[in-house]
């Protein structure tokens, strides 16, 4: 498949569409074993390699809603987004949060939550 769709490196891999991998005949084994998660697909195939999730275009809800599964994440986000304090989420604008795939995270958990967790 990563031949077919000329996929070089993980970044590549966040471009890749379910309809993508339907075309390469993973429907189901996608729909039943990965919850249609490309994510939680390659994540279990590629163990090695880091995978960010909210670069995907469509992850599993079960990431937002279990704050710990994204909190590792949340530093590589900080220095993306140039924050320095934790308190400085608060000023991120919906738009940079859209962007960098966090919007539905901080919605579902806020800002105050995430907060409060990078100051342990």
């Amino acid at each position: 498949m990563a031949v077919g769709l000329d996929l070089e490196g993980v970044k590549s891999w966040y471009k890749v569409t379910l309809d993508d991998f339907y075309r390469f005949g993973f429907r189901e084994n996608l729909k039943s074993k990965y919850k249609s998660s490309i994510y939680l697909l390659l994540k279990e195939a590629f163990p090695e390699k880091q995978w960010d999730p909210w670069r995907f275009r469509r992850f599993p809800r079960e990431v937002f809603s279990d704050f710990e599964s994204m909190r590792p994440f949340l530093p590589l986000m900080e220095k993306e987004l140039n924050i320095l304090h934790p308190n400085d989420w608060n000023h991120v604008r919906s738009d940079e949060l859209k962007d960098a795939g966090l919007f539905y995270f901080f919605k579902k958990n806020g800002v105050e939550k995430v907060v409060e967790s990078l100051r342990r």
